[in-house]
């Protein structure tokens, strides 16, 4: 091939961009079909491109498939290892499914460059028991983390600098704990959470968090319609995320819910900026959603009037 054709004709700086522009939005890294382990199959000369480019290898998507080593007690996962360590000292955001708890707090402890974290354990894994025992054990480079699913929190995990917290639970005594054990609330600036059963656990954690700005509740519930769902109940308390200025709330509500909530919007009008609002419907149980009065839709009408952003819509949700 003519030397004119080559990529090493072109400079460094614009490989290493073109290279970036290949990089998949969705999920499924690795995989030898796309970039970037793809650029590594083309050639020697395009293989030692991509190793060379931290940068490619500090987004990782992928299922944990451990194996045990030689004199260890705890599962790795060999090209999840490799890809590590190709992002070298790079800030790395990372996406994990089905990873046992103690090789999960491992990876964290060996690998200090993860900042953005999203992680599943599997469906029955107790995280306590499956967990090395230790004291807490800091990770300050975590600013981001997912909870995916059904998952507990281990007991010793403990982030000090988390800034945004988004758990797919019922808000529980041990994500309670980690927060106090981080000593956190003063940093945590986003909270997203589901919702379901009592809201007593909802309104401590909300209580505790001074810095919160974006907050966004989901609650999932089969039993329909309440007179006062747990996502209004939290917030009903001045004291909780009272910075807060972004607010999406999802959920079923009654009819003597909303005008709760409109007095809860009126109240913290000050500070809010933008309230999404999404009423689910519920396919089972045959149960009719209360429906806002005039009144209620005269005060939003004024709150909108008013310069708040405010987006209402609805949703089925189906069980």
């Amino acid at each position: 091939m003519p030397r004119w054709t080559s990529i090493s004709s072109l400079p460094y700086e614009l490989v290493y961009e073109i290279f970036l522009l290949c990089l998949p939005d969705g999920d499924n890294v690795p995989s030898p079909h796309i970039p970037p382990l793809l650029f590594a199959n083309i050639c020697r000369q395009w293989r030692l491109l991509a190793f060379s480019m931290p940068r490619l290898w500090s987004c990782i998507d992928k299922r944990f498939k451990g194996t045990l080593p030689h004199e260890s007690s705890i599962l790795v996962d060999p090209l999840l290892e490799l890809w590590l360590l190709r992002a070298r000292k790079r800030q790395i955001a990372l996406s994990l499914h089905s990873i046992p708890p103690a090789s999960f707090l491992d990876l964290l402890q060996r690998y200090t460059t993860i900042k953005h974290l999203s992680v599943g354990f599997p469906w029955n894994a107790d995280c306590d028991r499956q967990a090395p025992p230790c004291g807490p054990i800091s990770y300050p480079a975590v600013e981001s983390l997912i909870l995916l699913g059904p998952v507990g929190v281990p007991r010793c995990l403990t982030l000090p600098n988390l800034r945004d917290l988004h758990y797919e639970q019922t808000p529980s005594q041990a994500i309670i704990d980690m927060v106090l054990r981080s000593d956190c609330a003063g940093k945590l600036t986003t909270l997203r959470i589901h919702v379901g059963g009592t809201s007593d656990a909802l309104a401590q954690l909300l209580r505790m968090l001074p810095a919160v700005t974006s907050l966004q509740l989901l609650e999932l519930t089969s039993r329909g319609i309440r007179r006062r769902p747990p996502v209004v109940h939290a917030l009903d308390d001045a004291k909780a995320v009272p910075c807060l200025t972004d607010l999406d709330i999802r959920a079923c509500f009654s009819a003597a819910a909303y005008t709760v909530l409109v007095s809860i919007l009126t109240q913290r009008r000050h500070r809010l900026r933008k309230v999404v609002i999404t009423l689910h419907h519920y396919s089972s149980g045959g149960v009719e959603d209360g429906s806002i009065d005039e009144a209620t839709w005269s005060r939003l009408n004024e709150l909108k009037s008013d310069g708040l952003d405010l987006t209402w819509s609805h949703d089925w949700v189906y069980f």
